[in-house]
C-alpha cells in the first residue's frame, strides 16, 4: 500500500524509520519497490538499515539483487529438511508423452497462453487426472497449471472422477477463496487447481502433495510451488510431489 504516495506519506509523517523490512526481496528491483525505497532514504538525512527476507533470493529477468542487497544469512529448504522445520519431499515423475515445447514462445520462462495450448494439445488434464489416481488417493493436493483454463478443465476432470476438486485464479472473490482455503484446510476439499495464486504468501500446512502441471525455466517460481506442500501439519510425514 506504500506505492501511494499518499500513504507512504501517512507512514513518514510518525518519524523517518531507522529500518525497513522488505519481505519477498527478490521484487525489490522492480520500480514500484525502488521508488518506495528511494522516497523512504529521502525523508532523512541518514538512511535507514534494510533487511530483505525472501525464500528465494535470485531472479529470471538477469536484474541483479548483489546491487541492492548483501546476503547476510542463508538457509536452504535442504538445511530445513535435516533439521525438521520441513517435511522430506518423495517425488514421482511422469512426463507429458507428446508434450511439444519447441514452438512456445518466451524469455525468462515460456508465455502463459501459448504453454496452456500445448500442455491441453497433449492432454494434460487426464494425464494430471491419471496421475492423481495412480499416486494422490487419500492426499490434499495443490495443483498448479500454466493456465486458469488448464486449472478450470482440471477441476472438473476430478470431480467427475470422485475427487472433490474446485479451481481458484485472480478472479476469484476474495470471500469464495477464502471458504476454498478454509474447506481444504477442513478436510471438504482434497484438490485446488490454481494457475499462478497459490504460490507466495499461501499459508496451507496440510497440503502433502503438490502436483506441477506446467514446465517452467524459472527456478524461483519451481521452488515456490514445491514449497506450498513443505510446511509441518499434525501426522504429516512428508510431501509428494509429482511432477508431470
Amino acid at each position: 500500500s506504500v506505492r501511494n504516495d499518499r500513504r507512504l506519506g501517512q507512514v513518514l509523517m510518525g518519524g523517518a524509520p531507522r529500518l525497513v523490512v522488505c519481505d519477498e526481496a527478490h521484487h525489490s528491483m522492480a520500480s514500484s519497490w525502488q521508488k518506495v525505497l528511494s522516497n523512504i532514504d529521502d525523508s532523512t538525512e541518514k538512511p535507514p538499515y534494510r533487511l530483505g527476507l525472501t525464500a528465494t533470493p535470485e531472479r529470471t529477468d538477469g536484474k541483479n539483487l548483489a546491487k541492492l542487497w548483501e546476503m547476510a544469512y542463508s538457509y536452504s529448504m535442504g538445511d530445513a529438511m535435516d533439521e525438521g522445520f520441513l517435511v522430506p519431499i518423495r517425488s514421482v515423475l511422469q512426463p507429458i508423452e507428446g508434450l511439444d515445447l519447441s514452438e512456445v514462445a518466451g524469455t525468462s520462462d515460456y508465455s502463459a497462453e501459448e504453454l496452456g495450448k500445448a500442455l491441453l494439445k497433449a492432454e494434460v488434464v487426464s494425464h494430471t487426472a491419471n496421475s492423481l489416481t495412480e499416486h494422490a488417493r487419500g492426499r490434499k493436493v495443490i495443483i498448479f497449471t500454466a493456465t486458469v483454463e488448464q486449472a478450470e478443465l482440471t477441476a472438473k476432470e476430478l470431480n467427475e472422477r470422485g475427487w472433490k476438486a474446485t479451481h481458484v485464479s485472480g478472479e476469484t472473490p476474495s470471500d469464495q477463496r477464502s471458504k476454498i482455503l478454509n474447506d481444504f484446510s477442513n478436510g471438504d476439499l482434497e484438490v485446488i487447481c490454481n494457475c499462478a495464486v497459490l504460490t507466495e504468501g499461501t499459508d496451507l500446512p496440510v497440503a502433502d502433495c503438490i502436483v506441477v502441471a506446467r514446465p517452467t525455466r524459472s527456478k524461483p517460481l519451481y521452488i515456490q510451488m514445491i514449497g506450498r506442500g513443505l510446511r509441518l501439519s499434525p501426522g504429516k510425514e512428508e510431501c509428494l510431489v509429482i511432477d508431470l
